[in-house]
């Protein structure tokens, strides 16, 4: 029995559009926890500090995380794209 090798073009792209739909979520929820923390009636140094980091820090994580799932997903398209070609799908 020979060995095949590939990727399941559907499943690849179902892959992709679940990578970018998390993407989507992690954005989604970075700017309602932005809004939520705007928002909050906290003053002082402490909540300076805190609000700070979350602009500078936190938030451009999260935004990262969300990036890299993109360009996962982008890879994975990418991949099924090539698979289709030299399948002759």
């Amino acid at each position: 029995m020979s060995k095949v090798e590939g990727m399941d073009i559907e499943a690849g792209r179902l892959l992709a559009g679940h990578l970018n739909d998390r993407a989507h979520e992690i954005d989604i929820l970075t700017s309602a926890l932005t809004t939520e923390l705007t928002n909050l009636q906290w003053l002082g140094p402490d909540a300076d500090s805190f609000r700070h980091e979350w602009d500078t820090n936190y938030q451009a994580q999260l935004h990262n995380i969300a990036a890299m799932l993109r360009d996962v997903g982008g890879r994975v398209t990418a991949n099924a794209t090539q698979q289709e070609h030299a399948s002759g799908s």
